[in-house]
């Protein structure tokens, strides 16, 4: 799957197109936690 060379790693498009929404929930799921816990023990 990943095509290795002496210095950088080619991945494929859909690869990185699903790790990016997999991130972009994760920082989604974050923000409406801070949002609904009002500084909570800061």
């Amino acid at each position: 799957m990943l095509e290795e060379t002496r210095d950088t790693i080619t991945v494929p498009a859909a690869f990185m197109i699903r790790m990016l929404a997999c991130l972009n929930q994760i920082r989604r799921g974050r923000r409406r936690r801070q949002q609904s816990e009002p500084s909570a023990g800061n």
